[in-house]
């Protein structure tokens, strides 16, 4: 689950179909919105920072611990994802900033399977 949960966490956040509220930003002026999402932009960056670093210490500290139904698999492996996506969303943060949301025609867009 928490592979799921945090790598998929990065998906939707390069999708821009992350769950936020929007009612705020639908009434205040087109200035206003633009550094509120900014300021946005900025809190998630800090997020993945967040992620990224303790995420980090936290897969270092529990390396060593051995999950007792699985006498063989890292505890510190099962927190992997958490730093892993940090990283990958900072990506994406710095590629939204850098050069806008992915186009329309974006395989992430699709329900459907694409034929090559």
């Amino acid at each position: 689950m928490i592979v799921f949960t945090f790598i998929g966490g990065a998906g939707v956040y390069r999708a821009q179909v992350h769950i936020r509220i929007n009612a705020l930003l639908d009434i205040v002026k087109p200035q206003a919105r633009a550094k509120m999402l900014l300021i946005s932009d900025a809190i998630m960056v800090l997020a993945c920072l967040f992620m990224l670093w303790y995420g980090a210490i936290l897969v270092r500290t529990t390396w060593a611990q051995s999950i007792a139904e699985f006498p063989g698999l890292s505890v510190g492996l099962t927190y992997l994802p958490i730093p892993v996506s940090g990283l990958v969303t900072l990506l994406f943060v710095v590629e939204y900033l850098w050069i806008g949301p992915p186009p329309a025609t974006s395989i992430i867009y699709q329900d459907q399977p694409q034929s090559e």
